[in-house]
């Protein structure tokens, strides 16, 4: 584990990525189980998290708006082989993405733009099939409504729950400035009927 979080900044040295606690969790909890499999990240900004996905998946679709950012993902991600860079507006352009078996959910964290990642990953799902999807800033105490309350509507279908907490615990100051309402992220199972 420690050679895939090499140089990989925490989320208090810098607070567009995930904390090096969510990273463990999230090595911990797919291990080699997806090595086979496809992961879709929407919004990858600088890339580390992108890094760490390469790691754990055959193939890391990483989607972002940004050229500067995408192009400091290249260059941070150069030895890894895996990684598809596009950039999209995930909010305006179709998405056109088959095989997904995670989608990593970090892209714009207000309540309507979450409510469309989740909608358009759900979609890619055929029927009878499964989608793990794993949310960064799910405890973020936005004065908005973001992710926690997107995800929360998607919980009454009886085909999308909750398996895993991970990342800082509720009360952390892992982005500096703010203090966890929640916990910093989740790993949700949606399931197509």
């Amino acid at each position: 584990m420690d050679n895939i979080l090499e140089n990989i900044p925490d989320k208090r040295e810098d607070k567009n990525t995930t904390s090096l606690k969510f990273k463990k969790d999230m090595i911990n909890f797919l291990g080699e189980d997806y090595k086979d499999k496809t992961c879709l990240e929407i919004g990858a900004h600088r890339g580390y998290t992108t890094r760490t996905l390469s790691f754990l998946f055959n193939k890391v679709i990483s989607c972002e708006i940004s050229s500067e950012m995408i192009n400091f993902s290249k260059k941070l991600n150069s030895d890894r082989t895996n990684i598809d860079n596009i950039q999209m507006n995930v909010y305006e352009d179709k998405w056109n993405f088959s095989n997904i078996d995670v989608a990593f959910i970090d892209c714009n964290h207000e309540y309507n733009s979450v409510m469309s990642d989740i909608k358009n990953s759900i979609e890619l799902v055929g029927r009878g099939q499964q989608l793990i999807l794993i949310f960064d800033d799910y405890g973020l105490d936005n004065p908005w409504r973001g992710v926690k309350e997107a995800v929360t509507d998607y919980l009454s279908l009886p085909n999308f729950n909750i398996i895993k907490t991970i990342g800082e615990p509720k009360g952390s100051d892992c982005r500096p400035g703010k203090i966890l309402k929640d916990v910093e992220g989740i790993i949700c199972l949606y399931e197509s009927f």
